[in-house]
C-alpha cells in the first residue's frame, strides 16, 4: 500500500509503485479499485465558491473528479467515467479563516463504498458523508492527476493534492518519528520499536502499558511537512522530528497565570520559534508513530518533553482510524485521553512571548 501521485508547489510526481520506488510498467486504462484522495487545504475566508481541485480528461474517453466548495458552505464532490457519475455534498459547518484542514475522498470499488471526509490537520474527524457506489479512478488519471498540470488544477488555497493506492485510516493520526525516545521501564526506547504490553514510564513518573503502537505513512509535504523540536525546549534533552499537529503539554507560571491551569496542550508546528519545517529532502512521504495506553490522562516523557499519547475519544467506530487493526479486547476501559485545555496559535505565541 502506497501512495502514488502527489502534487504541490514543488512537486508533480506520479509512480505506481508508490513514490521513491522504481517498479514494473503497469496498465493506465485499469482502475484503482481503492484509493485515497488526500487534499491539503486551507480555506479562503470568503463567502465565494471556492475550486479545490478541477481534473477533467477526454481521452481515450470522458474522465474527471472535481473538488470545490459551495458558496453556502458545503464540499461538492463529482468524479466519473464515460457515463458513470458518482456525487457527494458534505455540509461542514463552521471552519475558522486561514486554519489548515484535510480533505479525504476513499473508495473501495468492490465494496461500492466511499466517504468524503473533512479532517483537522491532526486527522481528526470533522465531518463526513457516504459517497455511494464510487467511480474509481484509472491509473492514468492518477498520472495525470500527478503530473499534468493542464488538466489538473489546484484552488489558491491547496497545499498539496496526494493519491494512495489504498484507503487511508483517519486519525487521531500519530505524530512521532520512528527513532523518536519514549521512556519506558527498560529505559528509552525508538517509539516504532513499542509493541502492545510494554510498559513505559510516564512523564509524571507513573508506569503505563502499551495497548496498541499505531503508525502511517503521509505526504511529508506542505501543512503535512515534519517539523523539528529543538533541545533544550522545554526539558528535551535531544532534537525530535514531530509532526505538525502532535500535541505537546506545556506548564509554568506562565500558563498559570494565562489559563488558570496546570497544563495546557498544544500542536508543535503551532510553537513558531522553537520549531522549523524540515527542508525538503527529496523524501516524499514520512512515517509517523505513537501509541495508546490503558491509562487516560498519562504524557509520555519523549527525551524529557510532555508528549500526548493516542486517545479513543468518544464512543465510535474504530474500523476507519488509525486503530482498526487493534483487537476490541486490547480497548482500554476508560476511553477518555488528557484533559487538557487546547491553545490555538495566538495563545501560544503568548506563552512563548512572556517566556522572553
Amino acid at each position: 500500500m502506497s501512495w502514488v501521485a502527489l502534487r504541490g508547489a514543488l512537486d508533480k510526481d506520479f509512480a505506481p509503485n508508490g513514490l521513491g520506488r522504481r517498479g514494473e510498467a503497469i496498465l493506465f486504462d485499469a482502475p484503482m479499485v481503492r484509493g485515497s484522495l488526500l487534499v491539503d487545504w486551507r480555506p479562503d475566508p470568503g463567502e465565494a465558491a471556492q475550486p479545490i481541485l478541477t481534473y477533467r480528461a477526454q481521452a481515450p474517453w470522458d474522465a474527471g473528479l472535481c473538488l470545490s466548495r459551495e458558496s453556502d458552505g458545503p464540499l461538492r464532490l463529482r468524479t466519473w467515467q464515460g457515463a458513470d457519475v458518482a456525487e457527494a455534498h458534505l455540509p461542514v459547518g463552521t471552519i475558522r479563516p486561514m486554519e489548515d484542514m484535510a480533505i479525504l475522498y476513499t473508495w473501495d470499488a468492490p465494496e461500492r463504498a466511499g466517504r468524503l471526509r473533512l479532517l483537522d490537520r491532526g486527522g481528526r474527524l470533522r465531518a463526513e458523508t457516504a459517497v455511494a457506489a464510487p467511480v474509481p479512478l484509472s491509473w492514468r488519471d492518477a498520472a495525470r492527476i500527478g503530473r499534468d498540470t493542464d488538466l489538473c488544477t489546484l484552488g489558491p488555497g491547496v497545499g498539496l493534492a496526494a493519491l494512495a493506492d489504498h484507503v487511508t485510516p483517519i486519525g487521531p493520526w500519530p505524530g512521532l518519528a520512528a527513532e523518536t525516545p519514549v521512556m519506558t521501564t527498560r529505559g528509552r526506547r525508538p517509539v516504532s520499536t513499542l509493541r502492545t504490553g510494554d510498559m513505559v514510564v510516564t512523564h509524571g513518573g507513573q508506569e503505563a502499558q502499551v495497548r496498541w503502537c499505531a503508525s502511517i505513512g503521509l505526504p511529508a509535504r506542505g501543512a503535512l511537512a515534519p517539523v523539528l523540536l529543538r533541545a533544550p525546549f522545554r526539558g528535551l534533552t535531544q532534537d525530535i522530528v514531530v509532526a505538525p499537529w502532535q500535541d505537546v503539554a506545556l506548564s509554568g507560571s506562565q500558563v498559570e497565570y494565562l489559563f488558570g491551569a496546570d497544563r495546557v496542550r498544544c500542536a508543535a508546528g503551532d510553537l513558531l520559534d522553537k520549531t522549523r519545517r524540515l527542508p525538503a529532502d527529496g523524501l516524499a512521504l514520512h512515517r509517523f508513530w505513537n501509541v495508546l495506553l490503558d491509562q487516560p490522562g498519562m504524557l509520555l516523557d519523549v527525551a524529557g518533553l510532555p508528549v500526548l499519547p493516542l486517545a479513543l475519544g468518544p464512543a465510535g467506530d474504530l474500523r476507519h482510524s488509525v486503530l482498526g487493526q487493534m483487537p476490541p479486547e486490547l480497548s482500554p476501559a476508560d476511553r477518555g485521553g488528557a484533559s487538557l485545555r487546547p491553545l490555538d496559535i495566538h495563545e501560544v505565541r503568548g506563552v512563548l512571548a512572556r517566556r522572553g
